[in-house]
């Protein structure tokens, strides 16, 4: 089962999940094989919240922006996603 976290921006949804194979990384869940395309980022570990957050660069067919997604790293989970500008 994969595990999934929806992000609407402009009319436009996005599907995201973490990669489980060795690092994890966010992926991009494209329909309608549920294929995964993992997305650039770069991330730091939050010992505070025991989050890994990465930040992730979207290029849309409007725009482009970045998105901070936090991964609850004993999870492996995304809790939280907001973009950046």
């Amino acid at each position: 089962m994969l595990r999934c976290v929806e992000y609407s921006e402009h009319g436009v949804t996005m599907r995201l999940t973490v990669t489980a194979e060795g690092k994890e990384e966010v992926a991009e869940v494209i329909p309608p094989d549920n294929e995964l395309r993992v997305l650039a980022s770069s991330c730091y570990s939050d010992a505070r919240t025991g989050t890994v957050e990465h930040l992730v660069d979207v290029q849309g067919e409007r725009e482009a922006f970045i998105l901070l997604v936090s991964v609850q790293e004993e999870l492996g989970r995304i809790v939280r996603i907001q973009r950046l500008n």
